[in-house]
């Protein structure tokens, strides 16, 4: 690595993770005013430790937001101090600045890589279990499921859809003696909004001192102070799911006959995570070119939020828009992405030319 790529890398290091700061500090003032509500956080210790678990999720959302915003302030001081000039007439080609750029672009990508592959699912999990402990149940994810505690029964959970949708269902009602009595499982759950769940093909094995009775039914409702809302809380949204755990979890799906759209959607724009990264930087690089004036700062700093909002909103539209018109999710993920990386191109080849 030359002395020009270490100083332009550790500019760029440092101006990142300041704005990551900042962006960071803003999103969990607002997350801290959100639970101190009073209806998600019994106190203000547990609100704040609630925002602080918040925080890498955020931190892999905002981390390209916040490389364009640092690679804009980083290209304008060089070519405020006729640095960039004075490295272009050099002999750097736009593709030489480039190929400088490329280490710092895969570092930082690296770094959100491993903060949305390891560290935000671990913090979504204490999130979420650090919100049921507020509740009257009892909960714990195992690698067999859910398993939960209601009265004298032990529910046990295959999964909990985003939208509070029960899978494989079991549940274990235990007399007052401690021996079980009724063993019922169910390949699904819904809530009839009416204050019962609906089971979906039923199998009831009851223990009695006749003997054991084995019953199947196509439905059955289903009596539990178990809740719709304390579901959501378990269930666990795609974008907040690693690679690592949606590539399996696409295959029950498939082998299960399910929806697979939003789960592709997730993992595709998780794969595109380090192009966006280097889009972004490539994007600043493409100011780099503009004189450096009084205020030159503070106009590359505001085009960089315009720009990074548009991205972040972009990148969410996409999403959106692609499940709702069946667009193939590797377009829908990437739509943001493709669209930044077609600009930057554009204004590179513009550069160039100048």
């Amino acid at each position: 690595m030359s002395l020009l790529s270490r100083d332009i890398g550790r500019r760029l290091y440092g101006a990142v993770a300041l704005v990551s700061v900042a962006l960071l500090t803003l999103f969990g003032l607002f997350d801290l005013i959100d639970q101190l509500d009073g209806s998600k956080a019994p106190s203000a210790l547990q609100a704040m430790a609630m925002t602080g678990l918040l925080v890498p999720g955020h931190f892999y959302e905002l981390l390209p937001v916040a490389t364009l915003i640092g690679g804009l302030v980083v290209m304008a001081q060089l070519a405020s101090s006729s640095e960039y000039t004075v490295i272009r007439t050099s002999g750097v080609s736009v593709g030489g600045m480039v190929r400088l750029l490329a280490v710092p672009a895969l570092v930082i990508a690296l770094v959100g890589v491993l903060a949305g592959e390891w560290l935000a699912p671990q913090a979504d999990r204490a999130l979420r279990s650090l919100r049921l402990s507020g509740s009257s149940m009892v909960a714990q994810q195992m690698r067999s499921g859910y398993w939960l505690k209601d009265g004298s029964s032990f529910v046990n959970l295959g999964g909990v859809t985003p939208d509070g949708v029960m899978a494989m269902v079991t549940v274990y009602e235990f007399a007052s003696d401690g021996g079980l009595r009724t063993l019922r499982r169910a390949r699904a759950a819904t809530f009839d909004g009416e204050g019962h769940w609906l089971l979906q093909t039923v199998e009831t094995t009851e223990f009695g001192e006749g003997g054991v009775t084995v019953v199947q039914e196509a439905s059955r409702r289903w009596d539990t102070r178990l809740g719709p809302d304390i579901l959501r809380v378990m269930a666990v949204a795609p974008d907040r799911m690693s690679a690592l755990e949606l590539w399996p979890y696409l295959a029950h799906l498939r082998n299960n006959r399910q929806e697979t759209g939003r789960h592709e959607t997730a993992l595709w724009a998780k794969l595109l995570y380090p192009l966006s990264v280097a889009a972004m930087l490539l994007l600043a690089l493409s100011f780099a070119r503009l004189q450096g004036r009084a205020g030159g700062v503070l106009f590359r700093v505001f085009a960089g939020i315009l720009l990074g909002i548009g991205f972040h909103f972009l990148s969410r539209v996409g999403n959106n828009l692609g499940q709702l018109n069946a667009w193939p999710p590797l377009l829908g993920a990437g739509a943001a992405t493709l669209v930044f990386v077609g600009l930057a191109v554009l204004l590179l080849r513009r550069v160039e030319r100048v």
